[in-house]
């Protein structure tokens, strides 16, 4: 991707905006090229208002609007209060607020929403040998919380194939133990679709059919994940992420009735991706390479061959030949229907 953009500023009597607590970036314009998507535009501004409210503490506010032929209009509007009191004194801090930010975007939606409690903190620095001393403020975040986070959408990874390879080649002449030398090295990589993975078959199976999915290993679950986070041991990560069924919802409409109902699971079940597994190879090729009055020459070959799979977790789970989804029989129900406000208790 390759692009340009222009921005214009504004001064007042002199003065930038950021001098009189106002500062704004006003009808930004970009121009850009993108091997993938094509050309694309984008302009937008940026707008924000600081004020201190003399000794009690400080007002932010701000909004940003970008606009872009590729990924439509984003909206980013921002909130920040801090107020000085006796109870952020009695926690050592000279004020304390909150934050407010979040996003919308007309393609994707709300994009996120978080609060964090804000507070600015004292540090005393007094220097007995350069008697000098002063008290320096240091802004820091407390603590925060976000949610309305973009949910997950399922999706089929392609399994790749790819590989790289090095040369290096370091010719030289050798005298009495020197070496002197020049030093020569290339690289190829490339990453593709291995012929025999160009046609995928991904059955796709919803809410009322995921005991159908049970012995299909590339089978597509439609849900949804929160909190998506790459697990690892070191350091441990407490847990992984948290899925959520993606049922539809009914409407009932008629003459002097109405109402909505949605389906529900007699079974937990558990969720999993599609099965995908991808090959990779890296190689290199080192020689080295000296002649005179004696004569050295060495050389470094390394292969390595990788397989990267991802499907479900077997091995050492003892939960999953416990709770997987079943399909119903003449004792068992495995999906039923109604009213959410509907009350009656199932047993």
């Amino acid at each position: 991707t390759a692009g340009a953009n222009v921005g214009f500023g504004l001064e007042l009597f002199g003065k930038e905006l950021n001098d009189l607590g106002l500062s704004a970036s006003i009808g930004s314009f970009s121009l850009f090229y993108n091997n993938y998507r094509g050309l694309g535009m984008s302009a937008g501004a940026n707008l924000a208002f600081n004020s201190a409210m003399g000794a009690k503490g400080s007002f932010t506010a701000g909004i940003g609007l970008q606009s872009n032929s590729q990924s439509g209009i984003t909206i980013s509007p921002t909130f920040e209060f801090q107020y000085k009191s006796k109870f952020a004194e009695t926690l050592g801090a000279e004020s304390s607020g909150f934050r407010l930010n979040s996003g919308f975007s007309t393609r994707t939606g709300l994009q996120g929403l978080s609060i964090n409690s804000v507070g600015r903190m004292k540090a005393k620095d007094d220097d007995k040998n350069t008697k000098s001393s002063g008290v320096s403020a240091i802004s820091n975040d407390y603590s925060g919380i976000s949610f309305a986070h973009q949910a997950y959408t399922p999706a089929t990874n392609i399994p790749f194939t790819s590989y790289q390879f090095s040369f290096n080649l370091k010719p030289g002449t050798e005298l009495f133990g020197n070496h002197p030398n020049l030093s020569f090295g290339g690289f190829y990589s490339r990453q593709y679709i291995a012929k025999a993975d160009t046609t995928q078959l991904f059955p796709a199976y919803g809410y009322l059919y995921y005991q159908n999915a049970k012995s299909l290993s590339n089978a597509l679950l439609d849900y949804n994940r929160e909190k998506e986070l790459m697990y690892h041991a070191h350091p441990p990560i407490p847990h992984i992420a948290i899925p959520s069924y993606t049922y539809d919802i009914y409407s009932i409409t008629a003459e002097g009735s109405g109402g909505m109902f949605r389906p529900y699971r007699g079974d937990i079940g558990y969720m999993r991706d599609a099965s995908v597994k991808s090959k990779s190879g890296d190689g290199s090729i080192s020689l080295d390479l000296g002649a005179g009055n004696l004569v050295h020459a060495g050389a470094d070959v390394r292969v390595n061959v990788a397989t990267t799979e991802n499907t479900l977790w077997r091995e050492s789970n003892l939960m999953t030949p416990q709770i997987p989804f079943r399909s119903s029989d003449s004792t068992f129900e495995a999906v039923y229907f109604k009213n959410p406000a509907e009350k009656t208790i199932n047993l």
